[in-house]
């Protein structure tokens, strides 16, 4: 928080601190726990409503025993008023008392970031427009330089208090975290993610940075931050990444090494559709005389048998449409994955079939024969030979 003229500027998140005109009243890492310093800390914090007496007198003294805690909270506001006046402030009492509560004065005007920060936080949550909402809530954000009154560990007030700006936080940066990506602000996306991570850590907002970083195709920068931010958590909690995280690393790689998606996009392209049947494959004849020159040489290579079937259809015009659609039916039964067919000038099919000895051949000639009427049987002639 900037120093302003005459106004008591007050710092709780991430530290503890309070300054009048550039003069520190409190700020000593040796001094934030003392009674002095939870008495401004309380009253400063919950200056609008202002805080029971039985509740301040427990948060102040609550590690010491304290015999007469009305006389000692009475020595105490003695104390800091002497200290205000002594630091420059002007002349007043400073700490009031009303109905039973104790308020700071609003004659000294206070600028604290924890209540900024959440002024700030609910103005942008109803805000309606999304530019307004979106620099209410950086704003926000920028303001969060960490944990409420970190050094306070004993206080349960403040620890109540800091589960409570965590989680206003954690939200915030979610908040605007969306706005940001639909707004298209990779750079100013990237640096949330940083800073949020800076002042909340282990709580996986290197998600953010990095994901900001992949849209720009900063390939190298991005795995920078992945191998640091999967070292430190293995280092400090022993954990290792997470799905979210693995997903990150496979679009890394994919931005590195963009020839391996074009080879799985290229792959997908060739693949069979799964509408496809899942029987032999038919094509065309000048695709099936390219699998032939391919099987021809593997079986060459590798010693492995296939054989060629060529299947003629004997009958007269009036009926070979018939035969013809009871001969494919029949293939369709007899023939497996591996195979393949085309149709082969007038009347006439060839079929490769891989992998296969010539008595199996005969076993499949049988197969698609049995496939057809028995009156069609006589009307169709096969020839088999080794590739």
């Amino acid at each position: 928080m900037r120093e302003q003229k005459n106004v008591l500027v007050v710092q709780f998140l991430g530290a503890s601190s309070v300054s009048w005109n550039g003069v520190r009243l409190l700020g000593d890492p040796k001094t934030c726990d003392t009674q002095y310093a939870r008495l401004l800390q309380v009253l400063l914090h919950c200056r609008e409503e202002g805080v029971d007496r039985s509740l301040l007198q427990e948060e102040v003294f609550y590690d010491h025993e304290v015999q007469d805690l009305a006389h000692s909270m009475s020595v105490l506001l003695y104390n800091t008023r002497k200290k205000l006046r002594d630091a420059g402030l002007p002349a007043g009492e400073y700490i009031e008392k009303r109905n039973g509560r104790y308020f700071w004065t609003s004659e000294i005007p206070v600028l604290e970031d924890a209540g900024e920060f959440e002024r700030l936080y609910h103005t942008a949550k109803a805000l309606s427009n999304e530019e307004e909402k979106r620099a209410c809530f950086l704003r926000a954000c920028e303001i969060y330089a960490g944990e409420f009154l970190p050094a306070q560990t004993g206080s349960l007030w403040a620890a109540r208090e800091a589960r409570r700006y965590r989680e206003l936080f954690r939200d915030c940066v979610r908040e605007t975290a969306a706005l940001l990506r639909r707004a298209k602000d990779y750079g100013c996306l990237e640096a949330l993610g940083r800073q949020a991570a800076r002042v909340q850590p282990y709580s996986d907002w290197e998600r953010i940075a990095l994901e900001a970083l992949i849209t720009q195709g900063r390939a190298e920068e991005a795995e920078k931050l992945y191998w640091e931010t999967e070292q430190e958590y293995f280092r400090e909690l022993k954990v290792r990444p997470d799905r979210h995280m693995l997903e990150l690393r496979s679009q890394i790689d994919e931005l590195k090494h963009p020839s391996q998606k074009m080879l799985e996009i290229i792959q997908e392209q060739l693949s069979e559709k799964k509408t496809q049947r899942e029987d032999a494959y038919f094509c065309s004849y000048s695709v099936f005389e390219s699998i032939y020159h391919l099987a021809a040489r593997s079986a060459k290579h590798s010693g492995q048998p296939s054989c060629l079937l060529l299947c003629i259809l004997e009958a007269p015009e009036a009926s070979r449409k018939s035969l013809d659609l009871d001969f494919r039916k029949a293939l369709y039964g007899a023939l497996r994955q591996t195979d393949v067919a085309c149709h082969y000038g007038h009347a006439q099919y060839l079929i490769l079939l891989a992998n296969t000895t010539r008595e199996e051949s005969e076993g499949i000639r049988a197969q698609i024969s049995a496939g057809l009427p028995v009156s069609a049987r006589p009307a169709v002639r096969y020839y088999i030979s080794p590739v």
